[in-house]
């Protein structure tokens, strides 16, 4: 078996005001139709308000790849470290979800069933024939997103958990702000 390195946790001083912060790790699960429904929560209910209102930053984000990579990032943000500590609450926010998943629902078919133009509808068809991904997985992932449940979307806690605890992080930003970030950050690089 393989030995992979410890993920990195760095940071790059960039001469601006605004950092960049992103977290990412391996996400088993990140092709399931109950995952997608849960970064929509994590993301509206979550990410958005904490990061993106509260906390200021132009923008912040998750992303789940079928390769099995799940990303958090913030950018054009204010306050690097405040975003890295909302990404490690994921977990107890889970834990304690009890809303409404219907607008979550809706978001992850939309995402994962676009209006295409006859162009795009190519592009598609040919990335889903070079990542072999066949009808009958895209029917089970949609079939996974119509029925899932407040609690399937609180039971991804766990595994928020391992994402969250063993991840890369990269900080992009001024000097001030990759210091705020203290233990999150194991190297600190001058460009």
């Amino acid at each position: 078996a393989a030995t992979w390195p410890a993920p990195a946790k760095e940071g790059f001083v960039l001469p601006a005001d605004i950092a960049f912060a992103a977290m990412s790790g391996p996400f088993p699960d990140a092709n399931r139709g109950t995952a997608r429904v849960m970064k929509r929560v994590v993301y509206l209910d979550h990410l958005w308000s904490n990061i993106r209102v509260r906390g200021g930053a132009y923008g912040t984000g998750m992303v789940l790849r079928n390769n099995g990579l799940a990303s958090l990032s913030s950018f054009r943000d204010p306050d690097a470290a405040h975003s890295l500590a909302c990404y490690r609450a994921i977990p107890a926010f889970l834990r304690q979800y009890t809303g409404d998943v219907t607008g979550a629902i809706l978001g992850a078919v939309a995402e994962s069933d676009p209006l295409l133009c006859p162009r795009d509808k190519g592009k598609t068809a040919d990335a889903r024939y070079w990542k072999g991904l066949s009808d009958a997985a895209l029917a089970r992932t949609r079939q996974e997103i119509l029925h899932t449940t407040t609690a399937d979307v609180a039971g991804y806690a766990r595994r928020m958990a391992e994402l969250t605890g063993s991840s890369a992080v990269c900080v992009l930003g001024p000097r001030r702000q990759l210091e705020a970030c203290g233990a999150e950050l194991d190297t600190i690089i001058s460009l």
